[in-house]
């Protein structure tokens, strides 16, 4: 019995794929493969893009986020050290 692993991706991700396939670089389902996620939820993705629920602030708290992460990592590293 397989266990099923869920990643999390970014907005930027997906912003950055769905435009891809809005731009008309390829299908849905050549991208998705691509870029190893399910049809479906790129197809999700797409939905909710022409909705206007991707947001630029979803991006800044991410990448927020991210660098806070970071941050604690270097303290973390330098207070052993």
């Amino acid at each position: 019995m397989s266990t099923r692993r869920y990643q999390r991706h970014s907005t930027e991700f997906k912003v950055r794929l769905v435009q891809s396939y809005l731009g008309g670089e390829g299908t849905i389902k050549g991208l998705a493969r691509l870029h190893g996620v399910h049809h479906s939820l790129l197809r999700q993705w797409v939905d909710k893009y022409r909705k206007c629920h991707f947001d630029e602030k979803e991006v800044v708290v991410e990448k927020e986020e991210e660098y806070e992460a970071k941050i604690a990592a270097f303290e973390r590293k330098a207070f052993l050290h």
